[in-house]
């Protein structure tokens, strides 16, 4: 009997201790999170499940909780506030708190919602806002961008042919295709290629001005 109850006393101390011995995440929407907090960095924790110790390594940024009371019974509390953060290539991110709808541009590269997009999200951002100025300039860039890919790719078969043409009309003609022709046709290629990003940046601009001219009113749901 003796030995019964020795061995109930231990089991009853061991779920004690289970139970104490789990730290508590609490985030700001107020949902706890009953785990075992592996490591604490300055923008993220890294912490298991309580009910499965041995399961994944889950990171939580932050920015998240409002604190973490620790099974000794030790607060930690959070009050990050929103701030910015520099990509390793240079491109200063807005933080998950704080990031808008708006288009960021950043050498030459764009960026929604902290993450580089390309020129089919962009038409569909531009289109899904519905600013026509933004409309119009997108659509004349890509209009520039057509005409700019159809000299560039056309300039050697053109210049080719013309130099062909030239040797069996006069050979002198074929200098006036190496050093003239093509080199224009180089250089309509290279302004147009600037031309139509610089419609595109304009198209993003817009986009972001119309944004800011956006106002919600008082009950709105969005």
């Amino acid at each position: 009997m003796r030995c019964t109850y020795f061995i109930l006393a231990v089991l009853l101390v061991v779920l004690s201790h289970n139970l104490i011995a789990q730290d508590t995440i609490v985030k700001k929407n107020d949902v706890l999170i009953a785990a075992k907090v592996i490591e604490v960095h300055e923008d993220e924790i890294h912490y298991k499940k309580f009910i499965n110790l041995d399961g994944p390594t889950y990171i939580l940024e932050t920015t998240k909780i409002t604190r973490i009371i620790y099974q000794n019974g030790e607060v930690e509390t959070y009050d990050v506030q929103p701030s910015s953060a520099i990509s390793p290539s240079g491109w200063q991110k807005q933080s998950e708190q704080t990031y808008t709808e708006s288009i960021e541009i950043y050498d030459g590269k764009y960026y929604y919602h902290n993450r580089r997009v390309g020129a089919s999200k962009l038409k569909s951002l531009i289109y899904e806002q519905g600013d026509p100025e933004a409309i119009q300039m997108w659509n004349t860039s890509k209009t520039l961008q057509g005409f700019a890919y159809g000299v560039g790719f056309g300039a050697i078969p053109v210049g080719l042919f013309s130099a062909t043409a030239a040797s069996f009309i006069e050979p002198a003609l074929i200098y006036v295709v190496l050093f003239v022709e093509m080199p224009l046709m180089i250089a309509a290629n290279i302004t147009l290629l600037g031309t139509y990003k610089n419609k595109r940046i304009k198209a993003v601009e817009l986009y972001n001005e119309s944004l800011k001219q956006e106002t919600h009113g008082e009950g709105d749901y969005y």
